[in-house]
């Protein structure tokens, strides 16, 4: 049997699509101006507009790699009629909305026990994770009506706030952050200043609709026309309402910067949650310590990736040579599809990258000691190559069948940090069979086509003694 001039080619093509994206990192420093050294100002990103491509390509990595915070949060003042564990629940997802929404897709968001919930978010100090996750961001409209806050509205809201007009206090409307639907940051047309678009649903819409006609008959120019937007106690707008809004939509404006506008937009998206968080412990991983742990692991994988070659170099010979460089192969289509998927690298998951690297191996070293036992029964070279990869297939098959089978165990039922471990292993055993049965199967015929690979001492098989 003759190489697969397709299959060849295809081998060709994974190979170049792995080296670009493997080297991108250096292509984008090329591109952005960059040192080829030291830390990288930005994320790599693929742009092609006309193609509709546009894509990160860089290793993200976790909380004990990258470095970050490590959050546990307590929900209390939970609503009523609501049960601590639902309480939890929602927040959350909240939570989980708000963490992906502002970009941190490395992020971990857990639950633990019946009112705590485990926030990791790397490469996010603490004073970036305490703004994001510590406000409840409850979100409330009301009027001001003659009269002097009580002792409720005043352990409410801020009572500078709720003083802010003497002789009158603020009344609520009903409405608050639950109606909205949606939320952006945005730009005020005739000054420029950043503020927050917001739009209700049906119920929000009606209310608010009915609200600001009442506003409107009160008087322009008064203060029981004016509006005022309270977020959790603090009053972030107090504006007149010149014009009945019945569209459903609003605007909240208050001297905003455009981070202060955009994550208000992120929090009021995510909604209100169903009680106060807490920050109860709060951990700050320096970033060292997760790149002396990346250089070291990643120095233990190139030790043992070259000790592995060796030994098939040294034991296998000629078929060594194949393997070795299947092996490259299947490393460098590894780490690109860990970059193409944005898969998130933990310590645990570059034990399971090495590890593949190990089985990687193992089905090499079957197909090599098939073709072995078929070059000694006297087959010749190209039928001995066939044989062995036909008949170490099935072995190949079910050990590596039986590996995932335990990588989607792992994934389901086990804990988080455990995740991480399964799908690097998963997308290994799935490269290393691609490696063995199409790469190596190939590599081999090519050899086979060449008189001077046909000695069999480059097997490492005696020829059988001639005939007196």
């Amino acid at each position: 049997m003759r190489a697969n001039r397709n299959l060849l080619l295809l081998i060709v093509a994974i190979a170049l699509i792995a080296g670009f994206v493997d080297g991108y990192a250096y292509i984008y420093r090329v591109a952005t101006h960059q040192s080829l050294t030291g830390p990288i100002n930005s994320r790599p990103s693929l742009s092609i507009p006309f193609l509709g491509i546009k894509q990160d390509i860089y290793i993200h990595k976790g909380l004990d790699l990258e470095g970050g915070t490590h959050l546990e949060l307590q929900i209390t003042n939970v609503r009523s009629g609501m049960a601590i564990n639902d309480a939890r629940d929602v927040a959350l997802n909240i939570l989980e909305r708000r963490v992906n929404a502002s970009g941190y897709a490395e992020s971990v968001v857990r639950p633990e026990g019946n009112d705590r919930i485990i926030v990791e978010l790397p490469g996010v100090n603490l004073e970036q994770a305490k703004q994001l996750l510590g406000k409840t961001s409850y979100l409330t409209i009301w009027t001001w009506v003659p009269g002097t806050p009580d002792a409720t509205t005043l352990a409410q809201l801020n009572p500078n706030d709720a003083q802010k007009y003497s002789g009158f206090k603020p009344q609520y409307t009903g409405i608050d952050g639950s109606m909205i639907t949606s939320a952006a940051r945005s730009a005020d047309q005739n000054t420029g200043l950043p503020i927050v678009t917001f739009s209700l649903n049906s119920q929000g819409a009606s209310k608010f609709c009915t609200l600001t006609q009442a506003l409107v008959a009160k008087g322009v120019g008064t203060t029981e026309n004016h509006i005022a937007i309270f977020l959790d106690k603090d009053l972030i707008s107090d504006a007149q309402v010149n014009d009945a809004i019945c569209g459903g939509s609003g605007q909240i404006s208050g001297g905003f910067t455009v981070d202060s506008a955009q994550q208000l937009s992120v929090q009021l998206n995510s909604g209100a949650l169903p009680g106060v968080i807490n920050i109860i412990q709060s951990t700050e991983v320096g970033a060292t310590l997760g790149a002396n742990t990346v250089r070291l692991s990643l120095l233990a994988g190139a030790f043992g990736l070259a000790i592995v070659i060796l030994f098939m170099l040294l034991y296998y010979r000629l078929p060594g040579v194949v393997a070795s460089l299947a092996l490259l192969l299947y490393a460098a289509i590894t780490l690109a599809i860990f970059k193409l998927l944005g898969i998130t690298l933990t310590l645990a998951g570059l034990a399971g990258f090495i590890l593949s690297v190990g089985m990687a191996v193992d089905a090499n070293v079957l197909i090599f000691e098939r073709v072995k036992e078929e070059l000694r029964a006297g087959r010749t070279l190209s039928a001995a190559m066939e044989a062995g990869v036909s008949r170490a297939w099935p072995a190949i098959r079910d050990s590596n069948i039986s590996t995932l089978i335990t990588c989607f165990v792992l994934y389901f039922f086990g804990a988080p940090l455990i995740k991480g471990f399964a799908i690097t292993l998963a997308i290994g055993v799935g490269v290393s069979m691609f490696s063995a049965i199409v790469t190596t199967q190939q590599l081999l015929q090519v050899i086979a086509g060449l008189r001077p690979a046909r000695r069999l001492a480059f097997y490492g098989v005696q020829a059988p003694p001639r005939a007196a």
